[in-house]
């Protein structure tokens, strides 16, 4: 019960947008104490987060690198572990980053997206890992809709998309607290796609002021993200870069360097 504390208390930090350099340090430390011990308790998960941590703050780059404290690599613990949790946790990582370093043109391919399916056929119990990964699920969704050109596949993203966010209202009657600025997001989202841009805009603005309110540095920062580019399209342009500024701040102070340095690029590009 120790090591369950231990680790669902790194996961939630995690989710929470706590720092990512505590999170990385209170995952190694768990890992080495456990095979210290000669235990695998909910070891496999903490090898995911540890490396979840590293990619973000320094790029997809650090996934080929091998600790210098005998922690397998991402690539070692997939050989290692094959059981059902493990591979959906692994998922969801993926869809994580891949969305947050925009690298979407594959998730089709990889069949990542679907995560509300994997627990649905899988029959997990509501972990905290695949209600974090639900939320990007429905990120994900609205915006390979906005990306694709084809009415029928459009139309797919965009129900699949509204299907995770009937499931975040539902979390969010219970918990606002938890779930109210992720809900507003995929909201604003949705609008968006829809071509409702003057509902959009209003969301995406109560999203930013409920993740600051509630104290989520990484919904706060993704939320900024997306309504500077959400501006920007609008041609709304000192705006735009005004809150796209803020969300490479936000970035920074979760930890999130690789991420930030993404969104600094985007603003160079467009604004020189």
């Amino acid at each position: 019960y120790s090591a369950a504390n231990w680790h669902m208390s790194t996961l939630a930090s995690y989710n929470a947008g706590q720092s990512l350099d505590n999170v990385q340090r209170s995952n190694e430390d768990y890992i080495m104490t456990m095979q210290r011990q000669k235990t695998g308790i909910f070891l496999s998960g903490s090898i995911l987060l540890f490396h979840q941590a590293r990619v973000l703050k320094d790029g997809l780059c650090a996934l080929d690198d091998k600790p210098s404290n005998n922690i397998p690599t991402e690539a070692e613990a997939l050989e290692q572990f094959n059981d059902p949790v493990f591979l959906s946790q692994y998922k969801v990582h993926q869809l994580v980053r891949a969305y947050l370093f925009r690298r979407l043109d594959d998730l089709q391919s990889l069949d990542i997206v679907n995560i509300s399916d994997l627990i649905e056929r899988n029959k997990h119990p509501i972990h905290p890992v695949f209600l974090f990964g639900l939320f990007f699920e429905g990120l994900a969704l609205f915006l390979l809709a906005r990306q694709t050109t084809r009415d029928s596949e459009r139309s797919r993203w965009i129900e699949k998309g509204e299907n995770v966010l009937t499931k975040m209202k539902y979390w969010s009657e219970h918990s606002s607290w938890n779930w109210e600025s992720k809900m507003v997001l995929l909201e604003a989202e949705k609008m968006y796609t829809v071509g409702n841009f003057e509902q959009a805009s209003l969301f995406y603005e109560k999203a930013i002021h409920s993740a600051h309110e509630h104290k989520f540095i990484n919904d706060e920062a993704i939320a900024s993200e997306l309504a500077g580019v959400f501006f920007c399209k609008r041609e709304l342009h000192a705006k735009a870069q005004s809150i796209l500024l803020h969300a490479v701040q936000c970035y920074k102070t979760w930890g999130a360097l690789a991420v930030a340095k993404r969104v600094e690029t985007f603003i160079a590009n467009k604004y020189g």
